[in-house]
């Protein structure tokens, strides 16, 4: 019967047998700072926009919405929290475990995501009950309020995804990942200015998180095969 300090032993084995992407510390701790401060600073950039063109109110229905989101990333039961731990135990170039954790973790952020989704029209009436929205916006929140799920779901997977790249050491992919998400974000927001709405910033939200997990997905097909 294997013991279980021959199972941490064969898990510290594979992990020393990964060789990241990148060997130097500096390059890994340089890309990890700019993974860090760079989204950030481009995030920061787009309030004055979302605030000019939606005004103070329109900017509120979106901070709520982003709340929220945040709020119900942190109930997702350890899933964000523990997918780099989890996938370092299991990192190997020919680790059977990491594809079928990848699919675990997959699952109960799908679950908890539906869950949100499946929940989406009493969570939007109870908070349009509560907040005063006013009544221009009612129509374009709600129907934000009623599919947040959707961009819970895509966060939990970028989450997921992150925690893997993390693992193995790629640092450059995520911080190039993350900042062209959010400079596509930027981007559309000054292309669509002139006509924006709460429903168009939720619409670029969804692109901006769907070319982040393709392109976190592209960098973690090792992990996919």
């Amino acid at each position: 019967m294997t013991s279980r300090r021959d199972i941490w032993s064969r898990r510290r084995t594979q992990l020393q047998s990964f060789t990241p992407k990148t060997d130097s510390l500096t390059a890994h701790t340089l890309w990890n700072g700019a993974g860090q401060i760079v989204p950030q600073i481009i995030s920061i950039a787009t309030i004055p926009i979302i605030i000019h063109h939606l005004g103070v109110d329109g900017y509120g229905v979106w901070a709520l919405a982003n709340t929220l989101i945040i709020f119900a990333v942190n109930l997702d039961g350890g899933v964000s929290s523990s997918a780099q731990r989890f996938f370092a135990l299991h990192l190997s170039p020919h680790s059977k475990y990491a594809p079928r954790l990848a699919l675990t973790l997959l699952i109960v952020a799908t679950g908890f995501a539906g869950l949100i989704y499946v929940l989406g029209p009493l969570i939007a009436t109870a908070i349009l009950s509560i907040v005063h929205v006013p009544v221009a916006l009612q129509p374009a929140a709600m129907i934000m309020f009623r599919n947040l799920g959707v961009l819970i779901a895509l966060i939990l997977l970028s989450n997921i995804l992150t925690g893997y790249l993390r693992a193995a050491g790629r640092w450059r992919a995520i911080t190039v990942s993350t900042t062209t998400a959010n400079l596509g974000f930027l981007i559309g927001l000054l292309y669509t200015a002139r006509d924006l709405t709460v429903l168009t910033v939720f619409a670029l939200a969804l692109l901006q998180l769907g070319v982040l997990n393709l392109m976190l997905t592209i960098n973690s097909r090792q992990l996919l095969r």
